[in-house]
C-alpha cells in the first residue's frame, strides 16, 4: 500500500528516513500539510489535508509527522474519511499516544543496555518519589526489548531502529537527542501516571477547584498579554481600565524584580514550552514566576503533566496549578468535566491563554502578539518586550513555517470562539492577520 506523510517538519524527515532504510522510499506517494503551503518536501509533492477530499484516502497508509501534535493530525484525517486501521501508530512515539496508550503501569523496562547508574540516577531525578511505584528492569540484552513490561523507555535513539520490532505501542524515547525536551515531556507524563494511580487524579481535582474559584469571581472581561514589543503599550491600556478584569501573563514577564507584575496583578501566569523546564537559564526564570505566583496568590496555568514537576520542585504552590491536557481531539476550551486543550501550532498564546480565557469570560483583550513581518531571512531574530525576561535571554531564529503555522492557527482558534459567541479585540498592533483585522480602532470606547 501507498504511504503518505503527514508534516513537513523534523519528525516528517525522520519518518521519511525510517521508510527509506526500511525499504519503502519508491511507496512514499506525497506529504501533508494542513498550515504551511509548500509545493514540494525532499522531492515529493506535498498536499492540504482537502485533497484526499479528491481521491479514495483509504488507499493510502498514514504516518504522522510529529511529536506534539499527532492528535490534532489524525483528527483531521478521520475527518477526511480516512479509516483509523490505516494511520500507522507502531511507531509513534508522541505525547499524546503515552497519554491515551500507557495506563496501568507495574513494570518499565530501560532499553538499551546500560553501561553505568547515570540513566537510572536521570530517572529517579525526574521522577521524585513516582520512581519507587513500580518496578523499573534494566535492559541486559538486545532481545530483552520483548520483555513482558507495560511501558519501554528508550534511553538512546539509535536503539529504536531495533526496538521497533516491538508492535505493541509501548515504546517511547526518552533522549533529548532524539526530540527538545522529549524526556521531561514524557516522563512528566509517567510522573502523573504513576501518581494518579496511587492517590487517585490529585491534579486534575486541584486544577478543577481552582478554575471554579476564578469563574466565581464574575470577571466580566480579559487580558491575554504576550511577550511582544507591544506589550508596553498594552499593560499600560489595561491599567487605565476597570480593574474587574481576568488578566494572563506569559513567559518571561516576571523580571524587573516583579514590579510591572505587582502593579498589573494578574490572575494566571501561563507556561507551555517543555524547554522552560529543561534549560537552566529558563527555569530559573519559571521558578522566579512559581515565586511570585506563590507570594501573590497568582494561578499557574499550564500543560497537566507540569503538575508532576512543579509539585516537587515548589511544593508550596502546588495548590495554584491548572493543568490542561493537551490532548483534546478539537478546538475546545476547557470545562470543569473535560480540562483539555487542542495542540496546534504550538504556542503559549493559542495553546493555553486564550482557550482558558475563552472558558472564563466572553470578551477577550490581547496584547503583546506581535507576530512578524514575512521576511525572507533566516538570521531575523523575534523581537520581545524590555519588559519580558526573553529579551535579554533567547535568539529564537525566525523560522517561516513556523510563522506560517501561527498565523493560520490563530485565525482557527479565533474563529471558532466566535462561533461561540466571544468576543476577540487586539488592543495594540500587530503582524498576525487575525489580529490585525480585529484591532480596536477606539481605545477611549
Amino acid at each position: 500500500m501507498k504511504k503518505v506523510i503527514y508534516g513537513t517538519g523534523y519528525v516528517a524527515e525522520r519518518i521519511y528516513n525510517e521508510l527509506c532504510e526500511d525499504g519503502y522510499a519508491q511507496d512514499i506517494a506525497f506529504f501533508i500539510d494542513s498550515l504551511v503551503e509548500k509545493k514540494s518536501f525532499l522531492g515529493i509533492k506535498v498536499v492540504p489535508p482537502d485533497y484526499l477530499l479528491e481521491i479514495n484516502p483509504n488507499d493510502y497508509e498514514y504516518y504522522l509527522g510529529s511529536i506534539g501534535s499527532q492528535n490534532s493530525m489524525r483528527m483531521e484525517l478521520i475527518a477526511r474519511d480516512v479509516n483509523e486501521k490505516n494511520i500507522i501508530l507502531n511507531n509513534d512515539y508522541s505525547e499524546a499516544n503515552f497519554e491515551k496508550k500507557i495506563d496501568n503501569i507495574e513494570r518499565v523496562l530501560v532499553y538499551p543496555p546500560v553501561k553505568d547508574g547515570s540513566i537510572e540516577k536521570k530517572l529517579q531525578e525526574y521522577l521524585f518519589d513516582t520512581y519507587n511505584y513500580v518496578e523499573f528492569i534494566y535492559a541486559r540484552a538486545k532481545e530483552d526489548i520483548f520483555l513482558e513490561v507495560d511501558l519501554v523507555l528508550v534511553w538512546d535513539k539509535a536503539a529504536l531502529k531495533y526496538a521497533r520490532k516491538r508492535k505493541d505501542g509501548k515504546v517511547y524515547c526518552i533522549d533529548k537527542e532524539f526530540y527538545g525536551e522529549i524526556d521531561y515531556r514524557i516522563l512528566g507524563r509517567l510522573g502523573c501516571k504513576l501518581h494518579k494511580q496511587k492517590y487517585g487524579d490529585e491534579y486534575n481535582e486541584i486544577a478543577i477547584k481552582n478554575m471554579r474559584e476564578i469563574v466565581e469571581k464574575g470577571y466580566k472581561d480579559a487580558y491575554v498579554f504576550g511577550n511582544g514589543p507591544s506589550l508596553d503599550e498594552g499593560i499600560r491600556y489595561c491599567k487605565k481600565r476597570d480593574d474587574n478584569s481576568l488578566k494572563i501573563v506569559c513567559n518571561g514577564i516576571v523580571t524587573n524584580g516583579g514590579e510591572t507584575l505587582e502593579s498589573l496583578n494578574p490572575t494566571g501566569y501561563a507556561f507551555v514550552d517543555a524547554v522552560y523546564l529543561d534549560k537552566e537559564i529558563l527555569r530559573a526564570v519559571f521558578m522566579q514566576a512559581l515565586q511570585f505566583a506563590y507570594e501573590k496568590g497568582v494561578y499557574i496555568i499550564c500543560p497537566y503533566f507540569w503538575s508532576h514537576y512543579i509539585a516537587n520542585w515548589y511544593p508550596k504552590i502546588k495548590d495554584r496549578i491548572i493543568g490542561l491536557e493537551l490532548i483534546a481531539d478539537s478546538i475546545q476550551f476547557p470545562t470543569y468535566d473535560n480540562m483539555k486543550v487542542y495542540r496546534k501550532a504550538g504556542n503559549v498564546i493559542t495553546n493555553i491563554a486564550i482557550p482558558f480565557a475563552s472558558s472564563i469570560v466572553d470578551k477577550i483583550y490581547v496584547s503583546g502578539c506581535d507576530g512578524a513581518p514575512k521576511i525572507k531571512s533566516d538570521i531575523q531574530v523575534w523581537n520581545y518586550s524590555e519588559l519580558c525576561q526573553e529579551n535579554c535571554i533567547i535568539e529564537a531564529h525566525r523560522n517561516e513555517d513556523v510563522l506560517d503555522q501561527h498565523n493560520k492557527y490563530f485565525e482557527e482558534l479565533l474563529e471558532y470562539g466566535e462561533s461561540k459567541g466571544k468576543i476577540y479585540q487586539s488592543i495594540t498592533d500587530s503582524y498576525i492577520p487575525a489580529l490585525a483585522k480585529r484591532k480596536i480602532k477606539d481605545k477611549e470606547n
